[in-house]
């Protein structure tokens, strides 16, 4: 999975599986960073992407 955001910003995301746990974390500052989902088994995941610790959006990722 490919995040892209504006430039210049620092952003923190965290992977949350379907029964909400927490899965994954990290920062960014890129404005196109790489997420390798290759350790997640099959299955819906949902991206939450925050920026200054204010909830910017959530994205749902089917891992196949």
């Amino acid at each position: 999975v490919t995040l892209s955001v504006p430039e210049n910003k620092s952003y923190t995301y965290s992977i949350f599986d379907i029964k909400g746990e927490k899965i994954n974390q990290g920062v960014t500052s890129s404005s196109n960073t790489k997420l390798s989902l290759a350790h997640l088994e099959k299955g819906v995941y949902f991206l939450q992407i925050f920026e200054d610790n204010h909830f910017v959006k959530t994205i749902k990722v089917l891992k196949k």
